[in-house]
């Protein structure tokens, strides 16, 4: 096994010295934390943080997902935390419980969450950057059994039962630098705090692969417990109106996505014919004229439909999309022959 640093190619080693001084600061923080200098606050019920150790999108959302839905079938309210990234709610923080047909919009909690309160009537969500304020307010309107930390492994501020980290096995941890010279949000080693990594995308790589990127996660942390998992297709429905696709249509790719190259292997293993790719910075908001070059850039290419992602669907209007249906590809994650020793963890956390 090989741990040692790749060699950057010229534009990124030009950022190596701010991934350095992020590195510095990221491990100073944590060992003031880990010196018990600065405290995690506890919050009223069981907690379980569910985050990534890189930036990106790694499958953490159809996760929270996951959970949620659990809880909710055993009859235990989950409330979900989130800093709404790049929303209102962000600096303001709103406290709502989701409804089948009337939620928050994409701009007031961030694509992320507005996606899930549609995936989720009956959850309560708490959004803005302190999570612990938000926690509280929750509890008040609420009383919830639980809370999922959304996108939590680095807010070392809250105190969790349950450290869960999303690992993407197509792209586990880049170049193996900090931001902005690579992808890690914190060096491999802090994967030492993980409690439990659940491997996504593993359809993606072959079985040798899985097995370096298992033992490079236990050469951090040879306690930690690691499941592998697939991405399930769920759905692909119209954004807008009524209509399917053929089997084997030409369509074109839109999202932003930290990781566009997941949704295109996704689209393949749906049966779809990519006849073409446009990608965004993840949690862009698409304009109108963008949407318009889009269908441009998919009728000239011969594509039936543009098929987008759930969580880029909330962004989108019945005004986009004009000279060409868009549908939208729905997933899930699927734990296999794994699902039972997944589900024991959390059940051992939070007892039915």
């Amino acid at each position: 096994m090989d741990l040692r640093l790749p060699r950057l190619s010229r534009w990124r080693l030009l950022l190596l010295p701010f991934s350095l001084s992020y590195t510095i600061i990221i491990g100073f923080r944590n060992l003031l934390y880990d010196a018990g200098l600065l405290k995690a606050k506890a919050l009223a019920r069981p907690t379980i943080a569910v985050g990534n150790i890189t930036t990106g999108g790694t499958g953490k959302t159809p996760l929270v997902q996951a959970l949620a839905n659990h809880f909710l079938q055993s009859k235990r309210t989950a409330a979900i935390l989130s800093r709404g990234y790049k929303s209102d709610a962000e600096s303001t923080g709103v406290v709502f419980r989701s409804d089948s047909s009337s939620n928050p919009t994409q701009q007031q909690v961030g694509d992320e969450i507005a996606m899930l309160a549609r995936k989720l009537p009956g959850v309560w969500f708490g959004v803005g950057a302190d999570r612990s304020a938000m926690a509280k307010k929750v509890a008040l309107e609420g009383d919830p059994a639980l809370y999922l930390l959304d996108d939590g492994f680095q807010r070392r501020d809250v105190a969790r039962d349950l450290n869960i980290v999303v690992v993407d096995a197509s792209n586990p941890f880049g170049n193996r630098y900090c931001v902005p010279a690579g992808i890690l949000r914190e060096p491999l080693a802090e994967l030492r705090r993980a409690d439990l990594i659940v491997l996504t995308r593993c359809e993606t790589v072959s079985q040798a692969q899985l097995d370096l990127i298992e033992r490079q996660i236990l050469a951090k942390n040879e306690a930690v417990r690691i499941v592998r998992t697939t991405t399930r297709i769920e759905k692909l429905r119209r954004l807008h109106g009524e209509g399917e696709l053929p089997p084997a249509a030409a369509v074109w790719a839109m999202a932003a996505l930290g990781n566009p190259y997941g949704f295109e292997y996704t689209i393949a293993r749906a049966g779809l014919k990519l006849s073409g790719t446009t990608w965004f910075r993840d949690h862009h908001r698409f304009r109108d004229e963008e949407v318009q070059e889009v269908e441009k850039r998919a009728r000239t290419a011969g594509a039936s439909a543009v098929v987008v992602t759930e969580k880029d669907a909330v962004k989108l209007s019945p005004s986009h999309f004009r000279e060409m249906p868009c549908y939208v590809l729905e997933i899930g994650i699927d734990f296999g022959d794994q699902a039972d020793i997944f589900w024991g963890i959390i059940d051992e956390v939070v007892p039915c």
